[in-house]
Order: C-alpha cells, then sequence, then structure tokens
C-alpha cells in the first residue's frame, strides 16, 4: 500500500510539476473549483484563463471514462456520513479554502514543495483543525448528541447507487465549455492556446494520481486523521506517502525556477517552457501570515475532518457519480466560497 500512495503522491507531484514548468500555472484545486463556481464568465471570455476549462474538463473526462466503472464505491466512511453531515462538511470547506486561497494541493502539494512559509502555516493549521474535529466526532464522547445528526444509524447505512448520468452530464458539460470558449473570447491571451495541452496533461494525472493513492476514498483520509488510531493500530497513513510522495516531486519542480532552488546543480529556466520568452511564472509572492489565512485553514480542517474530502477527490467524486457528493456536498461548497468571497471583497 505504500508504494501505491507513493506512487499516487508522484503522479500528483508531477501534475503540478508539469502545470508549473510548461505554463507557469499553479495547480490548486480550489482555485480553480472556485473559479468555475464563482466566475464562469471569465473563464469563458478570458482566454488566459481558459486553461482551467481544459483542466476541470481533462479531470472528469479522466475520472468518468476510466475510473467511474473500476471505482470502488463501497467506502464505510461515505455510508455513515449523513446529507447533513456532507453539507457541513461542504460548507466549510468551501469557506475555509476560499478564505485561505488553497487547500492540500495549492498549500499542501505545491506550498510546501517552494518552502512557502504562508502555505506551512496553512497546513499545519489545517491539519491540526482536521485532527480535533476527527477526534471531537468520532472519539470524544463530548459532541455525541450533535454528531449523530451527521451520522447515519447503523441499520440505515446503505450504498446510495451512483448518479452515473449526472457525472456524464458534468463531463460533457466541462469538455463543451473548454471546446466552445475560444467563440467566446473578449479578452485575448497570445499563450492561451499553448496552455491547453498541458492542462489537459495536468488534470489527467491529477485524477489518475488521486485514484492510485486512493485519496478518494473517505475512510483512508478519517483514518489518517483519527490519531486515536494509533493506540489500537487502527490508524491509516497513506494520506502520508501520498503527500510526501506529491511534494518531493513538486519540489523537484521547484528547483528549475530561480528563487526557490535549494540546490545549484540545476540550470534555472527563465520562463514557462510551452510560453513565449516574455511570459511570467503565476507563482503567489505573498507571505504574510494573517488572520484570514488561519481562520480559512480551520475552516478547512473542520470540513475535512467531518467528511475527509477536499476539492480535488470531491471533483473525483462527482465525476463518478457519488450520489452524496453531488446533491449535498457541492452545493455547501458554492454556498461557502460565496460567503467567504463576499467577505474578501468587502475588505479588499
Amino acid at each position: 500500500m505504500s508504494l501505491k500512495a507513493l506512487l499516487g503522491g508522484a503522479m500528483i507531484g508531477s501534475a503540478s510539476g508539469v502545470l508549473l514548468l510548461l505554463t507557469g500555472n499553479i495547480m490548486g484545486a480550489s482555485g480553480i473549483a472556485s473559479s468555475a463556481l464563482l466566475k464562469p464568465t471569465q473563464l469563458l471570455t478570458d482566454q488566459s484563463q481558459h486553461w482551467k476549462l481544459v483542466f476541470l474538463a481533462s479531470f472528469l473526462l479522466t475520472t468518468n471514462v476510466f475510473f467511474s466503472v473500476p471505482f470502488d464505491r463501497s467506502d464505510p466512511a461515505a455510508a455513515t456520513l449523513s446529507p447533513l453531515g456532507y453539507g457541513l462538511a461542504g460548507l466549510f470547506v468551501g469557506f475555509g479554502t476560499k478564505l485561505s486561497n488553497g487547500c492540500t494541493s495549492g498549500h499542501g502539494i505545491c506550498g510546501l514543495a517552494r518552502l512557502s512559509k504562508r502555505s506551512m502555516a496553512a497546513v499545519a493549521t489545517f491539519m491540526a483543525s482536521a485532527v480535533a474535529t476527527t477526534y471531537l466526532t468520532q472519539v470524544s464522547p463530548l459532541l455525541t448528541k450533535f454528531t449523530s445528526v451527521l451520522q447515519v444509524e447503523a441499520a440505515q447505512q446503505t450504498h446510495s447507487q451512483p448518479l452515473l448520468g449526472v457525472a456524464s452530464a458534468l463531463t460533457l458539460l466541462s469538455v463543451v465549455a473548454s471546446a466552445v470558449a475560444p467563440w467566446f473570447r473578449q479578452k485575448k491571451d497570445e499563450n492561451g492556446q499553448a496552455r491547453i495541452l498541458p492542462a489537459i496533461a495536468s488534470g489527467s494525472m491529477f485524477a489518475s494520481g488521486l485514484y492510485i493513492g486512493q485519496m478518494v476514498y473517505q475512510s483512508r483520509v478519517l483514518g489518517f486523521l483519527n490519531l486515536a488510531g494509533m493506540t489500537d493500530g487502527s490508524w491509516d497513513p497513506t494520506l502520508v506517502f501520498v503527500m510526501g510522495g506529491g511534494v518531493m516531486v513538486s519540489l523537484l519542480s521547484y528547483q528549475f525556477l530561480e528563487g526557490y532552488r535549494i540546490t545549484r546543480s540545476t540550470t534555472p529556466v527563465k520562463h514557462p517552457l510551452a510560453l513565449k520568452p516574455d511570459a511570467p511564472f503565476c507563482i503567489p509572492t505573498n507571505t504574510h501570515i494573517d488572520a484570514q489565512l488561519i481562520l480559512g485553514s480551520v475552516a478547512f480542517g473542520i470540513g475535512w475532518g467531518l467528511g475527509g474530502i477536499c476539492p480535488g477527490p470531491g471533483i473525483f467524486l462527482a465525476g463518478a457519480g457519488v450520489q452524496n457528493v453531488i446533491l449535498h456536498w457541492w452545493p455547501s461548497y458554492f454556498v461557502g466560497t460565496y460567503i467567504a468571497n463576499e467577505i474578501q471583497n468587502q475588505q479588499s
């Protein structure tokens, strides 16, 4: 299992590296998702943003075509969470990732790889928040009455039939949107077309890495976050190997960027390799650890600890037709993202 998890993590790190070195963009699942939810018109009309549509289309197509049939939906953690539980988890994840501008991919795989202190603070905060939430809702008797409404009684636990028709429709919509986007173009980007193939490769590799590393199973994530399992041998270390493999491979890609190298044995590239020489690398430069970052990371950790789903796996599970994710987690995620976006707009 550890080798499989490392391979999955390495594929996720490679997806990040491909996008970074070829297009100069960061592979942040929450950022891509919030753009699609909050600014769909911009994705259609701004050619510099078209790659996000292509990335989503490639990701969902990979999920729907290659993994929807072999994907085993009999995840015990998925059957124990009620629709309200999925809704609250999605709400907190959407709010938190938007407010803190990142999640396990943006702050975790990409941020840690470039040794960002801001991302280090975010990861430490949402990990601690998620572990505490998992303990309080699954182990500690303190919140028994509250958590009873978030969980399904053992006698009522069933695995709902996948909404494959909805998943196929979402995939088709994303593919069509990415295909017709050039016709709606209002803002031209001379590098827009050059971003397409790297986005296709990155989206497909990301989806494949999540599946191979088994991060699409809530029980794997919650099994890691439940540190109480260390006492009885039930703790699941899979996430450690996935994150470790992802960060290490992603870190290798940053060794070709001036200002991020920790070794002088590599020759830095001057610009994204697929783009024209004057194209910049779009890497976050904010180093300020502020209240929004911490509050958002705490909220994300709460949602992640409740449901075991973050944005990347959330996209995969929607593409695989998982009913509660499509009907409850994503609508609530949108509401949380919208609220956080309004807060950011008022403070800017």
